[in-house]
């Protein structure tokens, strides 16, 4: 696969630091990590599409937060007087518009992950607990939760799935998974045990050429096929220049000299 990877770059591709759309939401996202201290740093479009899914779980987590400020506003007056299960009930109700309104998956266990850069029990807490955030040492997680944050790779491709990034989830087979991103014309592929590669396509094709059903059977070539299989979807794809599909095709017969 790696021959196959060389040939496709030997043309002019895209990568994020190329694309004017992902570096203007670049921009966006470093204005909003700034006021937590977010690092936002990237070196490479793997790195920038973990950001994506911080950002988006950033918004997320603002959300069910303001929900929750706006109600203790408006009933500011009364709520010190509100009893345990009185809040709960009224904070309940209100967190509902919050859970319409913002992406999650499930993660292996089942359960709701709607910040992917917190674990398991910190998102149990804003899926069922907000009044919790009543208390001094939990309120503090609005502004201050940087020791609290985890790698959002632990949850694989599950937050591409849910549309966390702007790239889009295509296939998954138990030895990785296969993304694929508009703004850059190019797959994303992660083996769990082989490392990540990306297989860019020629800049120049428009979305004519990207339709679903074209990606699923190259992503599913590259994950369980052999280089020819894998060339062959290529080449059927027309998503190559000219010069590309031929020198695929000299590899092509090349692999089949040697049997």
């Amino acid at each position: 696969m790696e021959k196959i990877i060389k040939i496709l770059k030997k043309s002019s591709f895209l990568n994020v630091h190329k694309s004017k759309d992902l570096q203007i939401e670049y921009r966006t996202m470093c204005k909003e990590f700034n006021k937590y201290g977010i690092s936002s740093t990237y070196n490479d479009d793997r790195s920038f599409f973990e950001l994506e899914i911080i950002y988006t779980s950033l918004i997320n987590k603002q959300v069910f937060e303001q929900h929750y400020e706006n109600l203790k506003s408006e009933l500011i007056e009364i709520w010190p007087y509100f009893e345990y299960e009185e809040r709960k009930k009224c904070i309940d109700k209100e967190m509902l518009k919050a859970k319409i309104s913002t992406k999650y998956f499930q993660n292996d266990q089942g359960k709701t992950i709607r910040i992917a850069f917190f674990d398991e029990l910190l998102n149990s807490l804003y899926e069922n607990e907000m009044i919790i955030f009543d208390l001094p040492q939990y309120f503090k997680l609005e502004k201050v939760f940087n020791d609290r944050m985890d790698n959002v790779n632990n949850y694989s491709y599950k937050p591409y799935q849910a549309g966390f990034s702007s790239c889009v989830f295509l296939e998954r087979t138990a030895d990785g998974y296969v993304i694929f991103n508009k703004f850059t014309k190019s797959m994303y592929i992660n083996f769990f045990d082989r490392g990540y590669y990306q297989f860019p396509f020629d800049r120049h094709k428009d979305e004519r050429y990207f339709q679903a059903n074209v990606l699923h059977a190259l992503a599913k070539a590259i994950l369980t096929g052999t280089n020819t299989q894998i060339i062959d979807e290529l080449v059927k794809s027309h998503l190559c220049s000219v010069y590309i599909d031929r020198l695929l095709i000299e590899y092509r017969n090349q692999i089949a000299r040697r049997g």
